[in-house]
């Protein structure tokens, strides 16, 4: 059969002319690379957001709401998600499985067990996809609030664009299928303006969550929505657009400039996704829109410099590896960390990170994530080295905006195909260009029908095409038809290039092979050298096919391992909860082996025995009033009070503010009930109490605890008790010690004028090495740590006097209450005494060690209140 076929037997109609035309763009690959490559990088060596993230976002965007659009404005085109759910399953899952795994592995290998609790909870998390607001939870649980690091907190981006997808898939199919039954076809743009709704409703969340709760909008998805719909709504309204050279050139530089540039403009963890987000994704945006050459161009770098920067091999090499650097980099940098102690990688220590997750990467991608996505084509009988990209773009029925199909199947061929040799590498690149003349070529009709002949992929609209994943990875739309499924143009019997190029170079090793078995070729035996040679080629593809089944089985048990690792894991670890959550009661005041505070006070030095709690107990000795629900968390505005000491006496103590006037309780609590007076707590998480909601003249609270202050002193003015207790002083963070807000002073004076005497108490050191909060259950779980080396040296954490000294001067109503040497000694501040962890986490002191301190409590409390 001829190898050509004329253009009058295959040429479409007008429409579907249009509808099989597309350009592959290597330039977002590229760009793909480009973000990847400063997320590695800030992540490493800088500590901070590069805005890599919300690129991936808008590509993403881009990419699945693009072909989803395509997909549901077909007439007659499948509208089930099944499919479209389970491929993007096959596609993201094996790889974070892996990941997740490894990580579990390396944090029960090397780090203690009072990690492992957040770890295997937030493993969890991110396989099912709710891994944001698990972190946006946590960074609002003020028991939580200052956890180290996860090696698996970088996750929560994929948890967003999961639940992107699930959010897109019902939105435009269920829009689509709605119209269907009154038998009418959505049109692209009733979703151009659906999105753009959305944009407006997201970027509305976000501005507010900035300026109320900024940790919990960083994570939250609803505030994320507009980056993603937003590359959607470009792949609707300007996917054909070309823009003038010297136009282009100005905006592709500016875009890749502002990409480049903003991790060092915005810190991404305080600003983002509000406005500042436009910055980075606004960029993106620009190299997407501008960054396409007209068809009759090629890009050079003399003449399109960033369209040829992004679409050379390396940078779409990274982009192709993109998806599996991101989940393994940040693992490996936080383990790194964790066990050197060093607060940020060197040159040397990032560089070997970097590499050793370049080849993690390289491996992952190749032997798991590649044979998985495979599948259907390895269990076709080993046909996938004779499937055509183009064939799957033709049959696909995209416009010109779906780029992403092309350099998809193009890399799966690659997958599928035996890269090991250099004809391999060079069949790629000749499949590469092939690929993109098919979208500029006005002939592609007939190339693109021979091919969808020889690889047996018939033309169909029935099935979305859609496996768009993560940003990270290279959004494909293949196409295969359905059983039943006879939609669309019927495959003709021509092969492609492709393919026969394929042939010939299999051929001639199998003839190779033939004549080293035949020991030569003449006249006489020509016929029986064919005969072996055709012999020997089936038996290259069968080779090559059980090879493929082989890497497919192997790859499936690697992934199912890994899964049941972690489900087995963080099965056992719930099971087992309550022995590690039940602290028992000890009695530091009688118990010679745990004195705790009396160790610095009255100089008691323990007998022996361990530290107590242990270190993976301490995270639970909380105060009582956290077990009976008496704080309100983050969303909670009413006020809530709970009665403790002595319930029934005439003297009351209003204990007032946030965790930091709580974890006073234990004390307040057993001291109350043995010398008569009560305890009514008025208490909210991370609220220290202000007139206006405010602790600086720089820094407010966030805006359920300014409503909640208004309604908090209210209640402390209508209970009327003798005294109110708060904290007197606030950490000055990494550069100064405690101080006194005016904020404190100004309280203090609308006590005094409601006739109430405070107790103002001196707040304890936070634990800060200078790389963020350390816990202490954590650092003295370390073998090679003590309870030195896991404090803080004195001066660092607090002024030579109290700071409310000075600022309670001329106001007899405030008396101060200060344990500064109950938990420091001259020159430090451990994180254990007299064998006591004194704190729960790396800011809050735990009960025990609260307990340890009551004679000298109850001595101050004494002078100041007289009631004893």
């Amino acid at each position: 059969m001829s190898s050509k076929t004329s253009k009058s037997d295959v040429s479409p109609t007008p429409a579907k002319a249009e509808a099989t035309k597309v350009n592959y763009r290597p330039d977002l690959d590229g760009l793909r690379g480009i973000a990847i490559a400063f997320v590695v990088f800030f992540h490493v060596w800088m500590g901070r957001v590069s805005g890599g993230v919300d690129v991936f976002l808008a590509l993403s965007g881009f990419f699945f709401l693009g072909s989803l659009v395509r997909n549901a404005t077909r007439p007659g085109s499948n509208l089930s998600p099944v499919q479209n759910i389970l491929r993007l399953l096959r596609r993201l899952w094996p790889a974070l499985i892996v990941a997740v795994a490894a990580t579990v592995a390396l944090t029960m290998l090397l780090r203690p067990q009072a990690t492992w609790t957040d770890v295997f909870s937030q493993a969890q998390a991110s396989l099912l996809y709710y891994q944001n607001w698990e972190l946006a939870m946590t960074s609002q649980d003020y028991a939580a609030a200052d956890a180290s690091i996860s090696p698996l907190q970088h996750l929560w981006s994929m948890s967003v664009q999961g639940q992107f997808y699930l959010i897109a898939l019902a939105l435009v199919l269920g829009i689509a299928a709605i119209l269907r039954l009154a038998k009418k076809t959505p049109s692209k743009w009733l979703y151009a303006v659906l999105f753009a709704a959305v944009i407006a409703w997201s970027m509305w969340r976000a501005s507010t969550g900035y300026e109320t709760n900024q940790p919990w909008n960083y994570y939250d998805t609803g505030a994320r929505l507009w980056e993603l719909f937003l590359g959607g709504l470009l792949a609707i309204v300007a996917t054909s657009i070309v823009v003038p050279w010297f136009l282009r050139q100005i905006a592709t530089i500016a875009g890749l400039a502002m990409i480049v540039s903003c991790g060092l403009i915005f810190d991404g963890a305080q600003h983002f996704p509000s406005w500042a987000a436009w910055y980075p994704v606004g960029g993106a945006l620009l190299i997407v829109v501008a960054g396409r050459v007209p068809e009759d161009k090629t890009a050079k770098w003399y003449t399109e410099p960033i369209p040829w920067l992004l679409a050379t091999k390396p940078m779409r090499r990274l982009g192709d590896l993109g998806y599996s650097l991101y989940v393994w980099h940040w693992p490996l940098l936080i383990m790194y960390l964790g066990i050197s102690r060093e607060k940020h990688a060197g040159i040397v220590s990032g560089l070997a990170i970097i590499l050793i997750s370049l080849c993690l990467a390289w491996v992952s991608e190749r032997y798991i994530e590649r044979p998985l996505r495979m599948k259907s084509r390895v269990q076709r009988g080993g046909k996938s080295g004779a499937y055509d990209p183009a064939a799957d773009t033709a049959t696909a029925g995209v416009d010109g905006a779906g780029d992403e199909i092309a350099k998809a199947d193009a890399d799966s061929d690659k997958a599928v195909d035996n890269a090991a040799d250099k004809d391999s590498a060079a069949e790629d690149a000749d499949s590469s260009e092939a690929t993109t003349k098919a979208g500029k070529d006005g002939k592609s009709g007939t190339s693109v029908a021979a091919a969808a002949s020889a690889t047996g992929v018939a033309a169909t609209g029935a099935t979305a095409a859609v496996a768009a994943t993560s940003p990270l990875i290279k959004e494909r739309a293949v196409h295969f038809p359905e059983d039943g499924d006879d939609s669309g143009e019927k495959p003709t019997t021509e092969k492609s290039k492709r393919q026969l190029r394929a042939e010939k170079r299999e051929e001639k090793r199998a003839e190779k092979r033939a004549t080293a078995v035949g020991g030569g070729e003449n006249d006489a035996d020509k016929g029986n050298t064919e005969k072996g040679s055709a012999s020997a080629k089936n038996d290259g593809k069968g080779r090559k096919s059980l090879a493929d089944r082989f890497l497919l089985v192997g790859s499936l048990c690697v992934v199912i391992v890994c899964a049941l690792f972690v489900a087995g894991t963080q099965t056992y670890w719930v099971a087992t909860a309550s022995s590690r959550e039940d602290v028992p009661l000890v009695d530091p005041l009688t118990d010679p082996d745990h004195p705790g505070a009396r160790e610095f006070l009255e100089g008691v030095t323990p007998e022996g025995g361990d530290l107590f709690p242990s270190p993976i107990q301490v995270g639970s000795d909380l105060p009582t009033s956290t077990w009976d629900g008496c704080i309100s968390d983050f969303d909670t505005v009413d006020v809530t009070t709970c009665v403790y000491g002595d319930p029934e006496a005439d003297k009351t103590v209003a204990l007032v503010g946030g965790s930091h006037s709580e974890h006073w309780l234990t004390a307040f609590d057993e001291i109350g009930k043995e010398r008569g007076f009560r305890v009514v707590t008025v208490l909210k998480m991370g609220c220290p109490l202000s007139l206006d909601g405010t602790i600086s003249d720089e820094e407010s609270m966030y805006a359920g605890c300014v409503e909640w202050t208004r309604a908090a002193l209210e209640t402390i003015v209508g209970l009327n008790p003798d005294f109110v207790a708060t904290t007197a002083t606030r950490p000055g963070g990494q550069t100064a010690p405690d101080h006194t807000p005016q904020q404190y002073v100004d309280l203090w004076k609308f006590f005094a004028d409601h006739g109430l005497q405070t107790l103002a108490i001196r707040d304890t050191p936070w634990i800060d090495h200078g790389e963020g909060p350390v816990r202490a259950g954590e650092c003295l779980g370390e073998s090679d740590t003590d309870p030195i080396s896991c404090g803080m040296p004195r001066d660092a954490s607090l002024s030579p006097e109290n700071p409310a000294i000075v600022a309670s001067a001329g106001m007899p109503s405030v008396h101060l209450l200060d344990f500064s040497n109950a938990v420091c000694d001259a020159v430090y501040c451990p994180a254990a005494i007299g064998n006591v962890i004194v704190y729960h986490d790396s800011h809050h002191l735990s009960a025990t060690f609260v307990r340890s301190l009551r004679n000298e409590f109850e001595n101050q409390m004494s002078a100041a209140t007289g009631w004893w």
